[in-house]
């Protein structure tokens, strides 16, 4: 009598031990979906953010309205010191000639800034678009997993505009003009080791021409010909410029400057096979910066 109970509790027990680690079984397999699917979710967010930082800086854009900003702001001081020389001399017959340069140089400035701001539409449509197309392509009855899993792609929430705390731009202070170079170095629009003009700066010039816009924006320059590439950051480095992306918001603010980084925020949600339909939505995010500058300084 006392064998057969022996035995009854030692196959008692047995069940219970395979019971506990099929128990600890399962909620490894769940703790290791769970990380699988957050590894998934951060493949897909890092591979968003790259392409988004791909297009910020498409064909140079960045770099060459830089160039252009910074060329148009040199013909402005130049002009503006022709037509006070003019101004000045006893001879008044190039008077005209040097105001009708000035006026010229100065509407080139508003063509350049509606240019600008053109190509920052244009950023923000682009990213807009693809996140509007990711989301309408997006599956919605998600990928089975295991039996009673499902796992969705990535869900975009936000996208935001910036920059990375390396604040330089791709252009240089004008040496051979020596006035308007000191007047960099004095007003600190640049680093004097590189002579590269601070990034996201308005570099105004002196009265009268203070009320003119000239924006540069944050871009690696070349270094010995070698172009930085778009690559992923830490976010502690991203420096937000304005939100352009939100599913909940009706309307955004363009951003001042054109960005040259972006941060992406999703979730990737794991839902169960039940009545229910309960989810476990895990929070991610990835900080792409654009390419660098194809055009030495």
């Amino acid at each position: 009598m006392a064998t057969h109970t022996t035995k009854a509790n030692m196959m008692a027990l047995t069940a219970l031990a395979i019971a506990f680690l099929i128990v600890i079984l399962l909620i490894g397999l769940g703790i290791y979906l769970i990380f699988f699917d957050q590894k998934r979710g951060q493949a897909q967010c890092d591979e968003i953010a790259l392409n988004l930082a791909e297009s910020l800086n498409a064909d140079n854009r960045i770099g060459q309205m830089n160039t252009i900003v910074e060329h148009s702001r040199e013909l402005v001081y130049l002009s503006r010191q022709t037509f006070l020389a003019a101004l000045d001399s006893p001879k008044p017959v190039y008077m005209p000639l040097a105001e009708q340069l000035l006026t010229e140089a100065t509407y080139g400035t508003t063509l350049v800034e509606q240019e600008r701001q053109n190509q920052i539409g244009i950023a923000v449509a682009i990213c807009r678009d693809y996140a509007l197309k990711r989301t309408k392509n997006k599956h919605t009855s998600g990928t089975q997993v295991w039996p009673w899993l499902f796992d969705n792609q990535l869900t975009i929430h936000q996208i935001e505009f910036g920059s990375i705390e390396n604040n330089l731009s791709n252009v240089e202070s004008p040496i051979v003009i020596k006035d308007l170079h000191k007047l960099d170095i004095d007003n600190k629009y640049i680093e004097t080791a590189s002579n590269l003009f601070y990034g996201n700066i308005n570099a105004k010039l002196p009265r009268p021409d203070d009320a003119i816009p000239f924006n540069l924006s944050i871009l690696p320059a070349q270094v010995e010909n070698t172009n930085s590439p778009a690559r992923l950051m830490n976010p502690e480095v991203f420096i937000p410029s304005a939100l352009i992306y939100d599913p909940t918001q009706s309307s955004f603010k363009k951003p001042v400057q054109l960005p040259s980084a972006v941060h992406v925020t999703g979730s990737m949600g794991i839902v169960t096979n039940n009545a229910d339909k309960a989810k476990l939505e895990i929070e991610i995010g990835s900080v792409g910066t654009a390419p660098g500058a194809l055009d030495h300084p």
